[in-house]
């Protein structure tokens, strides 16, 4: 009796969910989800029943939104500003499940704060609602799941571990101390490895060029075609390179194809960006032309230290280091 008691009470304080989708499917796979997490699913409505429902709701921690079967509802947009604004008060969290290529046109739509799943699989949906049960990720039975729990730390701790090398970087050159090092061969970054890959004819004070760093980017994927590409993911690395480019070459850069470039499942890309901007690497930047897409660009702090990088690594090169 006690242990049926301690369950119920259990089951009663539970966080409580609500999916809006037009996909049974979706739904359905939500719904397994959820009790696999210990979360209550409490329905699943269309865009155009979900303010009515949402009014029902004394208490409500989180609603997950299925874009891809709701983003042509002219329900849609009320919606969510009554989300963002949280009318009713209910302060739930907000999960949506996108495909890549709808994911410009959301994160112009989306709250901030949203959570969102880019062409996720099974194990990235639990991760996700994991953490409305938070600390108790006990709860969770699939060892895969709590790997993915124990990689979103890891993120967030190496993010946190460039931000400081980037800063102490940029730092570096703004004292000019990073001069005192010209001639010398056994100059090192820490935390950054050098490529041997740049052209040896760079000079100390010449300027990198984005052509030299596409050809970085371009011998980094030609491991893919001989080694498991899993062995060499350094999505934070990718991303800096991607976006130092696009600086260099005075090109803008799309959420959707920055997630492409990091080269690991847009969901995990996602988190990247999510984390560097938190540690003032990366900016948001509105599309002035186009309201529908956001762009990301290095931090001033970013762009000074990758210059700081990419002159140290010519010097190496110099020295056949």
């Amino acid at each position: 009796m006690t242990n049926d008691l301690s369950a119920s009470e259990q089951q009663i304080s539970a966080p409580i969910m609500i999916m809006i989708a037009e996909n049974e499917y979706l739904a359905a796979q939500a719904s397994r989800h959820a009790d696999a997490t210990g979360i209550r699913f409490g329905a699943v409505v269309a865009p155009g029943q979900a303010w009515e429902r949402l009014q029902q709701q004394v208490v409500l921690d989180a609603v997950w939104l299925d874009w891809e079967s709701c983003a042509e509802s002219a329900a849609l947009p009320a919606l969510l500003n009554w989300l963002e604004e949280d009318d009713l008060g209910l302060d739930a969290r907000l999960i949506v499940s996108l495909r890549l290529d709808q994911l410009d046109d959301a994160l112009t739509r989306l709250p901030r704060d949203a959570t969102v799943l880019c062409n996720a699989d099974e194990l990235d949906s639990i991760v996700a609602l994991s953490a409305l049960t938070a600390p108790s990720t006990h709860m969770l039975n699939d060892i895969g799941a709590e790997h993915k729990v124990e990689q979103l730390s890891m993120i967030s701790e190496e993010v946190q571990r460039i931000a400081r090398v980037l800063a102490s970087l940029s730092t570096t050159n703004a004292t000019g101390t990073a001069s005192n090092n010209a001639g010398r061969s056994d100059i090192s970054v820490p935390g950054l490895a050098a490529s041997p890959f740049l052209p040896s004819a760079i000079e100390e004070d010449a300027p990198i060029t984005g052509a030299e760093v596409r050809h970085l980017i371009r011998i980094r994927r030609v491991r893919n075609q001989f080694f498991n590409g899993e062995l060499f993911a350094d999505p934070a690395w990718d991303m800096l390179l991607d976006l130092m480019a696009a600086k260099l070459e005075q090109k803008r850069v799309a959420v959707s194809s920055l997630c492409i470039a990091a080269d690991v499942p847009a969901t995990t890309a996602l988190r990247w960006i999510k984390t560097m901007a938190d540690n003032g690497l990366f900016r948001r930047i509105a599309d002035p032309t186009d309201g529908r897409r956001i762009f990301i660009e290095l931090s001033e702090t970013a762009f000074g230290a990758m210059k700081e990088y990419f002159r140290a690594d010519g010097r190496l090169s110099r020295f056949g280091a």
